[in-house]
């Protein structure tokens, strides 16, 4: 709020009142949006969880509906493959930003993630060799690390920039 002097003092002006009801309208779509794109964190720790029950789940003998056991160096690569697409996507999610812009990084981010998590949960489905099994948990776990690195980075500006400077700090936590 501005104040004006006078020769009688300072008085409020009544349009910073509209004003400043203007701005607290505008705080609702900003807290809706970036509590939807912050659901991107979700994406981050289903994909790091992920690996834990599965990885025990592959190791077991093999069942009749399941053909398809992970040796030790199987599971190290499914384990940590979604690190090395976090680490990739975390370090393309600059020059990505910058060239297709936040608010289109975030819309899309959930295309590879989601291609990702098909690739792991119809890989036994659909390939009869481990040599395929092992390749399609591969690049499903890479595809979901990488689309969490690139939103882990994107979202935080998003919302940086979304949001005005005095609720950036409290809307930024939510990611």
């Amino acid at each position: 709020m501005s104040l004006r002097s006078t020769q009688y003092g300072s008085v409020l002006l009544s349009s910073d009142f509209n004003s400043s009801r203007k701005e607290k309208e505008r705080v609702w779509p900003v807290a809706v949006c970036s509590f939807i794109v912050c659901l991107a964190s979700l994406l981050c720790g289903l994909m790091l969880s992920f690996s834990s029950p599965t990885l025990a789940e592959l190791a077991e003998e093999p069942n009749p509906n399941r053909k398809i056991l992970a040796n030790q160096t199987t599971g190290s690569l499914f384990a940590s493959f979604g690190t090395v697409g976090a680490a990739l996507g975390s370090l393309t999610a600059w020059p990505i930003s910058e060239l297709l812009g936040r608010k289109a990084v975030v819309m899309t981010v959930g295309f590879p993630a989601f291609v990702g998590w098909l690739l792991i949960a119809f890989s036994a489905y659909v390939v009869d060799n481990m040599n395929g099994f092992v390749a399609m948990l591969l690049i499903g776990r890479l595809l979901t690390g990488t689309a969490a690195g690139i939103s882990a980075g994107a979202v935080a500006v998003y919302v940086g920039e979304i949001s005005s400077k005095k609720w950036r700090g409290f809307f930024g936590n939510w990611n």
